[in-house]
C-alpha cells in the first residue's frame, strides 16, 4: 500500500462565502495539480490540510505503510511534521536569516534533508540571501527560501501553493524536475495548486460550495 490522504466531510467557508459543505476526497501518492476557478478554496484547502486553518467541520487522515493511520486533529505537531506545505508569503519567521530557516528545519523536521536544501539552495540562487533576514529580502526571494525549505524535507506529505510563480526560467526548471522526480518515484503525495502547467499523475478539479 503506498500512502493515502483521505478527507471526509470538510466544511469550511468564509462570512458569506461557503467553500467546502461536506466535501471529501481520496488522494494516492504521486503528483496531484488541484485546479479551479479563482476563489473556489485551492489555496484554502491546502492550509487546511497543513493545520494552518482549522476546519469547521470534517476530518483529513494519513495512511501510510506499515504505520498506524494518523488523523490531523489528534496530534497537530505530529500531523505537520508528516505534512509539509510552502506558501506564497515564504517563511513565517521573518527575523531569521535564510540560512537559520534551513537549521530551523533541521531541528523540526526529522525527514529534513541537508544535501536536498544545498541543491534547492543552489538552484534556486539563493547562496547570496542566506547571510540576509527573510525580513530583508524581496517578495519573491522569500518565496524562493520558503519553497528551498519545503523541497528539502522528504515527509510523506508535500503541498506546493503556486511553487512556479514568479520564478526566474532556472529556478522554474528546476521546480519541474524535482515534480518529475516526485512523479516518477510515485512514493509521497504531493498536491499543487500552480496557474502554470505542472507534471502531474492526475488532476482534481476544486469548486466552492454552490458553484
Amino acid at each position: 500500500m503506498s500512502a493515502q490522504l483521505l478527507i471526509n466531510d470538510l466544511v469550511f467557508g468564509w462570512p458569506g462565502r461557503p467553500l467546502f459543505a461536506g466535501w471529501s476526497s481520496h488522494v494516492e501518492a504521486g503528483v496531484t495539480w488541484l485546479q479551479g476557478p479563482n476563489g473556489c478554496g485551492k489555496s484554502t484547502l491546502l492550509k487546511l490540510l497543513a493545520g494552518a486553518l482549522p476546519m469547521a467541520h470534517g476530518s483529513a487522515r494519513l495512511r501510510l505503510p506499515g504505520q498506524p493511520e494518523m488523523q490531523a486533529a489528534d496530534d497537530p505537531l505530529a500531523w505537520r511534521q508528516q505534512v509539509v506545505w510552502s506558501g506564497p508569503d515564504g517563511p513565517p519567521f521573518t527575523h531569521l536569516t535564510a540560512a537559520e530557516q534551513g537549521g530551523l528545519l533541521q531541528q523540526l523536521y526529522p525527514a529534513f534533508d541537508a544535501k536536498a536544501w544545498h541543491a534547492a539552495v543552489d538552484a534556486l540562487g539563493l547562496w547570496p540571501a542566506l547571510g540576509q533576514t527573510v525580513a530583508e529580502l524581496s517578495s519573491g526571494t522569500r518565496r524562493k527560501v520558503g519553497l528551498a525549505g519545503a523541497l528539502a524535507i522528504a515527509a510523506p506529505v508535500l503541498l506546493l501553493d503556486e511553487p512556479l510563480a514568479a520564478l526566474d526560467a532556472a529556478s522554474m526548471a528546476y521546480v519541474r524536475q524535482v515534480l518529475e522526480t516526485e512523479l516518477a518515484a510515485a512514493r509521497r503525495i504531493v498536491l499543487v495548486v500552480s496557474h502554470e502547467p505542472v507534471p502531474a499523475s492526475r488532476v482534481q478539479i476544486i469548486r466552492a460550495a454552490g458553484d
